[in-house]
């Protein structure tokens, strides 16, 4: 990772930040919307199927409470104990039952009002059931419209809903399949028994049309494609809208919904998820079964992840496009600088980036280039001043021109004045050798100022007698900064100026005052004499010459500003007042550490 190129660090960041997390939430959101769906899906199946085979058994309420209804209603007893029966009991037998079809019709319509429900199966105006009455004395039917064959009481009294019906005392439902005269389909009959003091007189019974428990289904499912089937306890088949195996009238359910009351399996068959919910009527002995191609509810769902994987790709191209922009915005400029230190770094001073930006790009840019014109002056300042050290060097040499030999002499010289009481040459070779001497022994560049002092003294000395004591000289210097350390030679080149262009031409006696003393962080020492001084054009020419490295007027004191100025800065220096006939006035300025004892050493 370390070694990438840096767009390709950016484009594998800008990866890990927008791809891995889309990645992450387009799986989560897959699987999450996935289960959720299929809990919903096995939800919204239970509701419907439940709500359905509620609709169902209302439906059959109505038809057994009406049976109950009627079956105790005068003109029925009266049917089934007659021994014959007259046109007026079949007159009256039509009006009765023809109303009591209508009323379960509109029960039935008006329960579908109840819950909101429009449908063109029904019709309020028709009655929906064939209402029989069977008598056990003859075995004689008498029907609202016509008599199935399966109500033959003669062949049938011992079997099917006739037997069940006996051993009941209500009515009950018994679900049998079968095709009226008219064509309509028939789910059931509720049937009951009717007796007379333990007497059987014979059955009331009333035809469940398929159509009506059908139409439950309708209405309760409009919201998923799920297909109903509906069978009794003992698997007999009323409608069959799902792909259960079926033999003659009986379906082959799985052991698991003969078991459970209510609850949903999963099958795959022919490649495809089934769902089947089924939910069982304990009162009227029927199972409703609800089944829904979950493939085909749950296949919408891959749109979902084809979209996210869409957003995924997308998301690569955009990190791949923008990587190459922000590395293209930021390592161009970037780049630029880094070879522009590499430059500078074999030396090439000169270099300046040219960028012109107001971001952090151009900051570092500007701050470069500011760089590296400050190192320049810098190094040329530097070798300044290791020329001004070579050619001060190259003095010294030349001065030192077999030294040992001139000491010697000097100190012959000398012994020579003292034997012959010759005071002035002996003080004159003395403080002359004593100068010689020190100048060998000099290796460092600053020395005190107390040393600095006594080397005057030893000038001064050899001045005095040659000028036959033409001049006074006052020295006063704080005593705290007599330890402090200073350029060396710092003094005597301006004295040396002061004695020979200022008091010398003078008529006057002459009078050198040279103090020193500490003025907050700054170290003053001014010289002053009372010699001839210099016109303000002269002074003017002095000055302008002492800051050109490359004059060759005023080498000593030009020398001395300009080694101050290499050492401290600009700030530092020699500054110069003079007055024609009056005098001259020579200040240095240097810095004063107060808690250093050695400065540049």
């Amino acid at each position: 990772m370390k070694r990438l190129p840096f767009y390709q660090k950016i484009f594998l960041y800008l990866l890990i930040i927008g791809v891995l997390p889309t990645l992450f939430i387009a799986g989560i959101t897959s699987v999450l919307t996935r289960k959720m769906t299929h809990d919903r899906l096995i939800h919204e199946s239970q509701r419907t199927v439940s709500n359905t085979l509620s609709s169902i058994e209302k439906t059959l309420e109505i038809y057994t409470n009406t049976n109950e209804t009627f079956s105790n209603s005068p003109l029925v007893y009266s049917l089934l104990k007659k021994e014959t029966l007259s046109t007026d009991d079949y007159v009256k037998f039509h009006e009765e039952v023809y109303s009591t079809s209508l009323k379960i019709s509109n029960s039935i319509y008006n329960e579908s009002d109840s819950l909101q429900i429009s449908t063109n199966v029904l019709d309020r105006q028709k009655p929906i059931s064939n209402i029989h009455i069977i008598r056990c004395k003859d075995n004689q039917i008498l029907s609202l419209k016509n008599t199935p064959e399966m109500y033959n009481l003669a062949r049938n009294y011992n079997w099917g809903f006739y037997r069940k019906a006996k051993e009941s005392f209500c009515p009950i439902f018994y679900p049998v399949k079968y095709e009226s005269n008219n064509t309509s389909e028939i789910a059931g009959v509720s049937i009951k028994a009717v007796y007379e003091q333990n007497t059987l007189l014979g059955f009331l019974a009333f035809d469940v049309p398929l159509d009506t428990l059908t139409f439950q289904t309708t209405k309760n499912s409009e919201m998923l494609p799920i297909n109903f089937s509906l069978v009794s306890s003992q698997n007999y088949i009323l409608w069959n809208n799902n792909s259960f195996a079926s033999l003659s009238n009986f379906i082959s359910l799985p052991d698991e919904i003969s078991e459970n009351k209510f609850g949903y399996l999963i099958d795959n068959k022919n490649g495809f998820n089934n769902l089947l919910t089924y939910k069982h009527s304990s009162k009227y002995n029927l199972i409703l079964l609800g089944g829904i191609n979950m493939d085909l509810v749950l296949g919408n769902l891959d749109i979902i992840v084809y979209i996210l994987l869409f957003t995924v790709c997308f998301t690569v191209v955009l990190c791949i496009i923008f990587s190459l922009i922000l590395s293209k915005t930021i390592n161009t400029p970037l780049k630029t600088i880094v070879k522009s230190m590499e430059k500078m770094e074999t030396g090439d001073f000169d270099i300046q980036i040219p960028m012109n930006r107001e971001d952090e790009f151009g900051y570092v840019a500007k701050q470069f280039n500011s760089m590296t014109k400050k190192i320049k002056d810098l190094f040329i300042k530097d070798h300044e001043k290791q020329e001004l050290l070579r050619i001060s060097e190259l003095k010294n040499l030349q001065s030192q021109i077999n030294p040992h030999f001139i000491a010697n002499t000097l100190d012959s010289i000398k012994y020579l004045a003292k034997i012959e009481n010759n005071e002035e040459i002996f003080i004159m070779t003395k403080s002359l050798s004593s100068l010689l001497k020190k100048s060998f022994r000099t290796a460092n560049e600053f020395e005190s100022i107390q040393s600095c002092l006594k080397s005057l003294d030893d000038y001064i000395a050899i001045q005095k007698i040659r000028f036959s004591n033409k001049f006074d000289v006052i020295m006063d210097f704080e005593p705290e900064i007599l330890d402090y350390k200073v350029p060396s030679l710092l003094l005597q080149p301006i004295v040396e100026n002061a004695m020979l262009h200022g008091i010398e031409p003078s008529p006057k006696q002459g009078l050198l005052t040279i103090i020193g003393y500490r003025s907050n962080q700054m170290l003053i020492i001014r010289i002053a004499d009372n010699g001839i001084g210099m016109a303000p054009e002269t002074c003017q020419s002095l000055l302008s010459t002492i800051d050109h490295s490359s004059s060759t007027l005023h080498i000593g004191i030009r020398n001395i500003h300009q080694r101050i100025q290499l050492y401290y800065g600009d700030t530092y220096g020699i500054t110069l007042e003079s007055c024609l006939n009056k005098g001259t006035t020579v200040t240095i300025t240097l810095p004063y550490h107060i808690n250093e004892e050695t400065h540049y050493d």
